[in-house]
This record gives structure tokens, sequence and C-alpha cells, in this order.
């Protein structure tokens, strides 16, 4: 709990969400409280497993709340479409907040506040992601992977994929093969 205290998941200013009455986060409580009397072998970790899924859902659900504009939600459920698509081509947020006819300046606002990181970091991370599945699934080498997910250079692409993994493509191609064997 104190992770996520440090985290800002609960803070002196708002250690309460309100999301009203839920019969499903009643419900878990009360499958807590029967592996807790029953006090089975496993019991703890069905109920820390429990504590998560209660904390997420009330996340979820506070975060929703919020977002009342279906309007926004949809552009911003849209954009993410586009971004998904485009991912071997991407479009820039701005062209993604101009085909969606709403200002750039809008889109960031809303974007991020929905989904907690802003358009572009959204679509580094789908390129990473993508990036992991070619390195993973495809017989392409590290060039044509990097030329396919539009980095100028190889040396950039394997720049890119370190910060966010760790470990170079190279290495990162050779660990899952290790793993497979």
């Amino acid at each position: 709990m104190d992770k996520r205290v440090e985290n800002g998941f609960f803070t002196p200013e708002s250690p309460i969400f309100y999301v009203g009455f839920s019969s499903g986060i009643i419900s878990l409580y009360e499958d807590i409280i029967e592996y807790a009397l029953q006090e089975r072998s496993g019991f703890q970790q069905i109920i820390s497993s429990i504590v998560l899924y209660i904390l997420g859902s009330v996340y979820y659900k506070n975060r929703n709340q919020s977002f009342t504009d279906s309007v926004a939600i949809n552009k911003i459920d849209e954009a993410r479409s586009i971004m998904k698509q485009k991912i071997d081509n991407p479009v820039s947020p701005e062209e993604i907040a101009e085909q969606l006819g709403v200002s750039y300046s809008w889109f960031r606002k809303m974007f991020k506040q929905y989904v907690n990181i802003s358009p572009t970091q959204y679509q580094l991370n789908l390129k990473f992601l993508r990036s992991k599945e070619l390195l993973d699934t495809s017989g392409l080498t590290i060039t044509e992977i990097a030329y396919q997910m539009n980095f100028e250079t190889v040396s950039q692409f394997s720049t890119f994929f370190r910060k966010r993994e760790g470990i170079s493509p190279q290495g990162y191609r050779r660990e899952k093969k290790n793993l497979k064997k």
C-alpha cells in the first residue's frame, strides 16, 4: 500500500474515491471475508489478488466518472483507432486532431486526461509494442524492422528500443530465442 501512496494512487488530498454503489465490489468484499474465514491453503494470495482487483475497479470507475462527455470519449477512441491502424506509418497528433475536427490543444489536453499520457507518448508506446511483436514473430532483420517502423536509421531504432526495454533489439531477440530452447 505504501507503494500505491508513493506512486500517487492515494494522496493526502484524495484519500477516498467516490464510486457510488457497486454490487460487484460489495461481492468481492464478501469473497474476501469468506476466504479469510475458511483459511484454506493459499487464501492470503487470493485475498491480496482480490484487493488489487478492487483497487483497479475503483480506479477505473473513478477515472471514467470524470469523463461524462461522450463526444470527447468518442474523439479519443477514434484517435486511438487511427493511431493503431497507422503504427507503421504514423500520422502526427496535430493531423489526427485536424481529422477529428478539433483543435490540437483540446485534443492533447483531453487525450492526456483520459489516457494518462500524451498522444505522442501513446504513439511511441504503440510503436515500441509493434517493434517487439516484429522481433518476436517475424523473420525480418533488425534493419528491415527499423525501416518498417519509420526510423531514419538502425541506430535510431536501437536507441529507441534500448531506452524502453533496457536491451538492444538484437539482445532482445537473442534472449527470446534462448527462452524458447
